[in-house]
């Protein structure tokens, strides 16, 4: 089961120096072309589950619900903005094991059950600005998600540093 999240579109002439982004609520899964649902929090957080202040564990309708999940992040940026970013970072969770990739490049992967844990990756070398012969450009977070059978969960926070 593959499930597609949208989390927000940015717009660079409004970024503050740091801007934070992170997994909520008022996340949108869409489950198939145009038809969406909100994600849900997590209910019942297991104690060896990690914290990520700003953030909240987040997954499909249920928490027990088993399978592959793809939330999806997208953002455009000005060349302006893209050029003086001193770091984009992610910090990532989940349960049981997932799989970063950012612009079509593969970013990192966690298989050993990495929820007592927040991994961080800087994904400012392939951040996509924009040009005036291309305009702005689609930048694309992808987060694969799988959970083996208890609860599942995704906790993430996206910073922008300028």
């Amino acid at each position: 089961m593959h499930l597609l999240l949208s989390l927000f579109s940015l717009a660079s002439a409004q970024c503050p120096a740091s801007l934070i982004s992170s997994s909520s609520p008022a996340t949108l899964i869409e489950r198939s072309p145009g038809l969406y649902t909100t994600s849900t929090l997590v209910p019942s957080i297991p104690s060896v589950w990690t914290t990520l202040p700003g953030a909240t564990w987040i997954w499909e309708s249920t928490a027990y619900s088993v399978g592959v999940f793809a939330f999806v992040n997208t953002f455009t940026m000005a060349d302006w903005a893209s050029s003086s970013i001193a770091h984009l970072r992610l910090y990532i969770s989940a349960d049981n094991a997932y799989s970063v990739v950012f612009n079509g490049v593969p970013i990192g992967t966690e298989w050993t059950g990495g929820f007592a844990t927040v991994d961080q990756y800087d994904l400012k070398p392939w951040v996509l600005g924009s040009s005036v012969a291309l305009g702005a450009q689609e930048n694309r977070l992808e987060m694969k998600v799988w959970n083996a059978g208890g609860p599942g969960g995704l906790l993430y926070k996206l910073v922008i540093e300028y």
